[in-house]
């Protein structure tokens, strides 16, 4: 049988690993907590400032080389953390090919997100930014054990949209918006989305400092050879610039990645992404603030659908526990019935023993 790993993560009988998906028992998560809910809201309103801090250093830079800097910052920081904390960052066995395909498509995400920012509003990079819990919910329903929706959760998640959609309508019907970099956008959500998920599924057996750092130190190289392919400019050095690498660099690549991360680890993935909804309405309100991005009306109704959309979803944030799906607490009553061991024989009373 195979020894314990360095990461903390014992291997299960046979040579499974918890979160397999062949393993056995099923993922288990912790309660929810005030504190994982308050970090996981936090994060939320900080992914909403992000692209507006892409949009502000992509002034006189290429998009690639921008992210070539975002995530050469995210690594160092990255690797910085595991020193402090102690932790290894050397992958085993089959780690190797399921974090180089992590780094591939975090390349991919984050080119995406960066040439999509330049060729549209920081609104409407906001918004379709924030579409990605929506989509990892879904994926995570069908691709991680006992992470099912309920019909509460899909209404809640509807109407929560539908919110979004009243807010953005005005930016959505604005010609002078790019197609094409609401296009890249939302490719670069669907990848963030599928990233979300499959750190959920690699967080069971692998330590989530050496996932972001391998998937960011995978991406480096590949974006820095694009960056070279593309765009033979230099670097346009701006306060702008270097405030954004703070922000985006070190706060988010380098330390919102592994929180995140940690995140999906301990709780269920679905009620993590359900908190970060919010993140396109942090993103409109630090667009108003920061660039002077005009908010009409739409916000308030939008709004006050988004929160009628939480009030629906029994995934309450503050540390109350999640309602399980109806089809999923039918099955667990089911099975507890089967386990219930039979009523023990009457035991004969004295005068029966006598005769």
């Amino acid at each position: 049988m195979a020894g314990p790993r360095d990461d903390g993560v014992e291997p299960q009988p046979g040579g499974g690993l918890p979160g397999d998906p062949k393993g056995h028992p099923p993922w288990e998560w912790e309660e929810p907590t005030l504190r994982g809910d308050i970090t996981s809201w936090t994060l939320a309103a900080l992914w909403g400032g992000s692209p507006i801090a892409i949009k502000q250093s992509l002034e006189g830079n290429h998009p690639l080389r921008v992210g070539v800097l975002r995530l050469a910052v995210g690594a160092a920081v990255v690797l910085l953390q595991a020193i402090v904390l102690r932790k290894s960052l050397l992958p085993h066995g089959r780690d190797w090919l399921q974090l180089l395909m992590m780094g591939l498509l975090f390349a991919g995400h984050t080119a995406a997100v960066h040439y999509g920012t330049l060729h549209t509003s920081a609104s409407h990079a906001a918004v379709i930014f924030g579409i990605n819990p929506a989509i990892a919910m879904v994926l995570a329903h069908f691709l991680i054990p006992g992470d099912r929706l309920g019909r509460r959760s899909v209404a809640g998640t509807v109407i929560v949209y539908a919110g979004l959609i009243v807010v953005f309508s005005r930016h959505f019907s604005d010609p002078g918006v790019e197609v094409t970099g609401d296009f890249v956008m939302l490719v670069a959500a669907v990848a963030l989305a599928v990233r979300q998920v499959s750190v959920a599924r690699l967080s069971q057996h692998i330590e989530p400092v050496k996932i972001v750092f391998w998937e960011v130190l995978i991406a480096l190289p590949v974006m820095f050879a694009a960056a070279m392919a593309f765009d033979d400019g230099a670097i346009e050095w701006h306060s702008e610039l270097l405030v954004a690498m703070i922000y985006n660099g070190v706060l988010m690549s380098g330390t919102g990645l592994v929180v995140n991360t940690r995140l999906l680890q301990q709780f269920k993935p679905s009620r993590i992404l359900s908190q970060q909804m919010v993140i396109p309405i942090f993103g409109v309100l630090f667009g108003w603030a920061i660039l002077d991005e005009p908010i009409g009306v739409e916000l308030g109704i939008g709004l006050a659908i988004v929160l009628v959309g939480f009030a629906i979803s029994p995934r309450r944030p503050f540390g109350v526990q999640d309602e399980q799906p109806e089809d999923a607490a039918d099955d667990e009553e089911q099975q507890a019935e089967e386990r219930e061991p039979e009523e023990p024989a009457e035991k004969p009373s004295e005068e029966q023993a006598e005769q």
